[in-house]
């Protein structure tokens, strides 16, 4: 993983604040109350939805595994979520980027059986357990999921990535960088990195990607 954590980001404070109070809360229960919590994170694209899914696996001590949806079909994600031991991290990124996901059609075919929404669903809280993990889902568009996925009871928290105030951003640039910053519009996670980028080049400062 190339983050340390949360210390690496930017990121809105009530927006961090839900978040880890959710995943807290959660690692708290014991093992015999819930076997899993599922979070979906949705947000333009370009609010770092990826990085911050990464700084959980490393804030939290927990494995990460990436599955992509793109490449199962009914059969084969079954073995994909198998790999997935217990007390790690399941991402699942763009989840509306398959059709499986988004409609209740897929077209059969002998030679290369689809992926479908059962499939989806039945891999995510069926026979396989998941036990004390932690799944992340992430998407730019919401809307266009099919409400069986993310419906309460699926989907344990569904939480919005904002954009960052250009206060909280200012501050932080002095923070890291002594140089003052006068950025008057809330900025993209891409965005805020890029600045940090920059500035690591021109003071010297690490500044590590996530």
């Amino acid at each position: 993983l190339k983050s340390s954590g949360f210390s690496e980001l930017v990121l809105d404070e009530g927006f961090k604040q839900k978040l880890m109070g959710e995943v807290d809360n959660f690692a708290s229960r014991g093992k015999s109350v819930v076997s899993k919590l599922t979070i979906l994170l949705h947000g333009k694209t370009g609010t770092g939805k990826t990085g911050i899914a990464r700084a959980l696996a490393v804030e939290y001590h927990r494995d990460l595994y990436i599955l992509n949806l793109s490449t199962v079909n009914d059969a084969t994600i079954h073995k994909a979520i198998r790999k997935v031991p217990p007390g790690a991290m399941l991402l699942i990124e763009d989840c509306d980027c398959v059709k499986a996901t988004v409609s209740r059609t897929a077209e059969s075919n002998a030679d290369n059986p689809p992926l479908t929404l059962g499939g989806v669903l039945n891999a995510l809280d069926g026979i396989i357990p998941l036990d004390d993990c932690l799944v992340i889902m992430t998407t730019n568009h919401p809307d266009n999921l099919d409400p069986a996925l993310i419906r309460k009871g699926r989907v344990d928290v569904s939480i919005e990535v904002p954009l960052i105030s250009a206060k909280q951003v200012n501050e932080d640039y002095f923070e890291r960088f002594g140089a003052v910053l006068n950025r008057t519009e809330p900025l993209l996670g891409c965005e805020v990195y890029e600045l940090h980028r920059r500035a690591n080049l021109r003071y010297g400062v690490c500044c590590k990607p996530v």
